[in-house]
């Protein structure tokens, strides 16, 4: 996983055929949160459709932010 070097449109991640994950640093934290799920759930369940990876990681973050998990900068 890397942060996305150049920019298009609205994308806010993405994960390659390869399984390689790209994200937009440049996203609030829990927008963050929601891309990273978002993009995992592509990569290691990539049998399900985009209205259900969006539900899911919906789902995954707003359970995992109201238990105070945050990304910790190094």
């Amino acid at each position: 996983i890397r942060k996305l070097r150049q920019w298009a449109g609205g994308l806010r991640g993405r994960c390659h055929a390869n399984g390689f994950i790209e994200i937009d640093p440049r996203q609030d934290e829990q927008d963050f949160l929601d891309t990273l799920l978002h993009e995992l759930l592509h990569r290691e369940l990539s049998d399900l459709d985009e209205q259900a990876v969006i539900r899911v990681a919906e789902r995954l973050a707003w359970e995992m932010w109201k238990l105070d998990y945050r990304r910790v900068r190094a």
